[in-house]
């Protein structure tokens, strides 16, 4: 089974990428955000708003693992999904893990444009969010590391981090063990 999941902080690409690279390796493409909403209902932002974060995220860990029983193909998780409960070793046993990384500068400048579109974001004054990428993204770092590999997508064109990437779901072996989840 082949699975390649992608990993980073909101706004490095993780969803774009992950569509373009479906369609370059003809293979299923999922986000997991729309996974979440289409099996509940409610929108990521939508669960954030009504049960707060960490309802959220118990939902998303729901559907992650149940996406990773029966999915193959690229998985563009969700910035936060790493971080929380046991998904990130679920993620690095199920399939090949990618961390998309880019500064906080870089971050912030392509958030600044999506500001009102990101729950975690839309409260915040457009000056401090280089602040809050900064803090948060340092936060999240450790988890991000986890990932089998690091690809910096900052100075790299689109095609070359599709290069990349193809590479890695082209390296993955074909016995990966994904293990039944409970």
């Amino acid at each position: 089974m082949h699975l390649l999941s992608l990993w980073g902080y909101m706004g490095v690409g993780k969803t774009g990428l992950g569509k373009a690279l479906s369609h370059q390796l003809d293979c299923e493409f999922a986000d997991l955000d729309k996974v979440i909403e289409a099996s509940t209902g409610r929108s990521p932002a939508q669960w954030i708003q009504e049960k707060g974060e960490l309802g959220f995220r118990k939902v998303e860990r729901d559907c992650l693992h149940d996406l990773l029983e029966r999915f193959e193909g690229i998985l563009a998780c969700g910035g936060g999904t790493p971080c929380y409960y046991d998904n990130a070793d679920r993620l690095l046993k199920a399939s090949r893990c990618v961390y998309l990384s880019a500064g906080p500068g870089f971050i912030a400048h392509r958030l600044n444009h999506a500001q009102t579109e990101r729950p975690l974001l839309r409260d915040l004054d457009p000056e401090q969010l280089p602040e809050f990428v900064a803090k948060h993204l340092f936060e999240r770092r450790p988890f991000y590391e986890k990932a089998h590999i690091t690809l910096k997508v900052e100075g790299l064109s689109r095609s070359e981090i599709l290069d990349r990437l193809s590479e890695e779901f082209r390296a993955i072996p074909p016995n990966l063990d994904r293990p039944t989840l409970p």
